[in-house]
């Protein structure tokens, strides 16, 4: 499957219809059911998924959150970003996060234009600086990261425990400053 035929669009307050938050519903658990943690240990329920989906529209309606869908019926994949920080010293940096894809999509190139798209949105917007975090066990996610600009600044040993596995997480971060050089590129 090419993902050129692939349609990404921003999501929208309007989105938010009952079957909009049902398809998104079941992107985000059958996500959690592969391994996924997007954030959720097990499959949200019908509460938590309504809880999560209002903050998220209300995010969006406030311009806290960019939010970008792949697809259409079912949904194929998702992503966002979120703004850091509710203060202006933090305003130039955001999230990323909850990117996934659908299980029978994966390994066709649609995680990587979900995020370009939102590296783009970023940009477009004047945001400056980009972060995620992401387990050290997801190897494919970590490449596909240092691939788009993204460069490891961190790792927080056992951040996520699932059940009595701890796993650490690795922080990330893509400057979008064109005049950006890290401090290693120094002479």
């Amino acid at each position: 499957m090419a993902t050129a035929s692939i349609r990404l669009r921003l999501l929208k307050p309007s989105d938010f219809s009952s079957e909009g938050a049902k398809a998104l519903q079941t992107l985000f658990n059958a996500s959690i059911m592969h391994g996924g943690t997007i954030g959720f240990l097990k499959p949200m329920s019908r509460r938590e998924a309504q809880t999560y989906f209002d903050a998220l529209k209300q995010g969006i309606e406030n311009g806290h959150v960019i939010a970008v869908v792949a697809g259409s019926k079912p949904l194929d994949g998702f992503g966002l970003i979120r703004r850091d920080a509710e203060d202006r010293l933090g305003n130039h940096v955001w999230e990323v996060g909850r990117v996934m894809v659908r299980q029978e999509m994966q390994r066709h190139g649609l995680g990587a234009a979900i995020v370009k798209r939102l590296l783009a949105e970023a940009k477009r917007r004047k945001i400056e600086i980009l972060w995620l975090d992401v387990r050290i066990t997801n190897v494919a996610a970590i490449e596909l990261f240092q691939k788009l600009g993204f460069r490891t600044w961190g790792i927080f040993p056992g951040r996520i425990k699932d059940r009595r596995t701890y796993v650490d997480v690795l922080y990330m971060a893509n400057d979008l400053r064109h005049t950006y050089r890290p401090l290693r590129d120094l002479p």
